[in-house]
């Protein structure tokens, strides 16, 4: 503003509805066009912008030159990219490494010439079928020339792809499917996998650039991933969030619900961080029996088997309930301890 510059902020979301930074933002980036005379001038308010004019005896040259000054400021010609002294050419689709990439940053482009390559080679599939080759050659054929067509790249498109887009490709599936002789793996059964392989490599691989970004999302009690905070679809369906999704055991809400077991080596891992506190719960034992010495004594209580089992069908799973860190998953699982913690306390 006039000779004063402030340090440059980059906002790659915008300012949020209703507060006072908006109006200012929108004073400071418009106030470089002003505009006032006689018959014509510009009203500012908030976030809103008028041209008012007075028009006498049809005299409305200002007024419309006004109007057409101000689309041509709101709306400036993009400076073209240059390399040296080359300008880069701008264009709404490019084929970079078999993806194609559109000025949309969507996949519709890339699955529109995906369906056109795989339906020219499910030509040559129904060729080999006319000649009675048997079903094992037609699945190697297809396997080979067609799905690694179909499929190509798909843990980078397969999450962000549209319903339409994807219903056509597997509709090319189930036509190579009928030609074959036998169920082929749907298309997203296929993006699915792979995803969580490339999420294992990357995790398995500390020189990824994603090694540490992922390894940032574990947590620090149960070691599993977090799910990154993220506010658009577009950002929830890019690789991390959605591989991260696809591998932690409980998919969708619910929460602490488990449908598939850990892995043996992080169960490993698991209780060999556990036997750490062997040494810490006999003197925390003791403590507690020291303060609470003086304390009259209660009536007898009797714990049962059945009560064990009801409290512990309470707990969530990946919670630790007491000072041994140890979850509440186990307890669930390890039902043959029941009869002894039932004991123990008694």
């Amino acid at each position: 503003m006039k000779d004063i510059t402030s340090d440059t902020v980059v906002s790659s979301i915008g300012a949020p509805q209703g507060t006072v930074l908006s109006p200012i933002l929108f004073t400071l980036y418009t106030s470089d066009f002003c505009y006032n005379s006689e018959m014509c001038h510009i009203q500012k308010f908030a976030d809103d912008t008028a041209i008012v004019g007075c028009i006498r005896d049809d005299q409305e040259e200002e007024y419309r030159c006004l109007v057409r000054d101000f689309v041509a400021w709101d709306r400036p010609t993009p400076r073209p990219v240059q390399i040296g002294t080359e300008e880069v050419e701008g264009v709404q689709t490019y084929k970079y490494l078999g993806l194609w990439l559109d000025n949309r940053l969507d996949w519709t482009s890339n699955t529109r010439q995906l369906y056109k390559k795989t339906q020219s080679r499910m030509y040559f599939l129904r060729r080999l079928r006319s000649f009675n080759i048997c079903r094992k050659l037609l699945w190697m054929f297809y396997q080979s020339v067609v799905a690694s067509v179909l499929s190509y790249a798909v843990v980078c498109w397969g999450g962000s792809a549209t319903k339409a887009d994807l219903s056509r490709l597997e509709k090319l599936i189930r036509r190579a499917s009928s030609v074959v002789g036998m169920k082929l793996k749907p298309l997203a059964t296929v993006a699915e996998r792979r995803t969580i392989d490339k999420l294992r490599s990357i995790m398995d691989n500390d020189r990824h650039p994603l090694h540490t970004v992922i390894h940032s999302q574990r947590s620090l009690i149960s070691q599993r991933l977090r799910l990154p905070k993220y506010r658009t679809n577009r950002l929830g369906n890019s690789f991390i969030p959605r591989a991260i999704r696809l591998f932690t055991p409980h998919r969708g809400g619910g929460g602490n619900k488990m449908t598939t077991d850990p892995p043996r080596d992080e169960t490993e891992q698991y209780w060999k961080r556990k036997r750490q506190y062997t040494t810490f719960m006999p003197n925390s034992c003791k403590d507690l029996q020291t303060e609470h010495s003086q304390h009259p004594e209660q009536d007898l209580i009797v714990i049962t088997l059945a009560d064990i089992q009801t409290r512990v069908s309470k707990m969530k799973s990946w919670t630790a309930p007491g000072p041994d860190k140890i979850h509440a998953y186990w307890l669930q699982k390890l039902t043959v301890l029941h009869e002894r913690l039932a004991a123990q306390m008694n």
